[in-house]
């Protein structure tokens, strides 16, 4: 068994920076059906996003604490679902999280590559580095992008 490329900054945060343009596309043709949950159990498409744009802010609060502090101690940001309506259109949460990621975007690109390996102790997962978060949130996207994915297309 082979060991998972390791992608460069860039296309990490190119990564990033296109989530939202996928979930548009994704979703496209979902209609007031995204705001609709499959089951009782389970979150709709817009409680998905409506998380994702919920974690954002404090996700890049993190961040900025680790450039700012020396190996600061950190929550765990947990299953925060955010003050936003399950009613608010699909098209709204998606601009919402585009312009939330920008912002998280244009912190990400100031910084300078030793930045990255700026440690940090998580409390759930002991030492981490900024990068190693900054592709937990990646992860995170990829995540709801794809169960999105198999909701839309179920």
């Amino acid at each position: 068994m082979t060991a998972p490329a390791v992608i460069t900054w860039t296309e990490l945060l190119n990564q990033m920076r296109s989530v939202p343009e996928r979930l548009a596309a994704l979703v496209a043709d979902a209609g007031h059906n995204a705001c609709v949950r499959p089951s009782q159990d389970e979150w709709s498409v817009c409680e998905i996003i409506g998380h994702m744009c919920a974690i954002e802010s404090p996700y890049r609060a993190r961040l900025a604490r680790m450039t700012l502090e020396d190996n600061p101690r950190m929550a765990a940001i947990g299953c925060i679902t955010g003050d936003y309506d399950p009613e608010t259109p699909v098209r709204i949460l998606i601009e919402t999280l585009a312009m939330l990621r920008r912002e998280t975007l244009v912190f990400l690109d100031s910084l300078a590559p030793i930045d990255r390996g700026r440690p940090g102790i998580h409390a759930e997962l002991g030492p981490v580095t900024l990068r190693s978060q900054v592709e937990a949130l990646s992860a995170h996207d990829e995540e709801h992008v794809a169960h999105i994915a198999k909701l839309i297309h179920h």
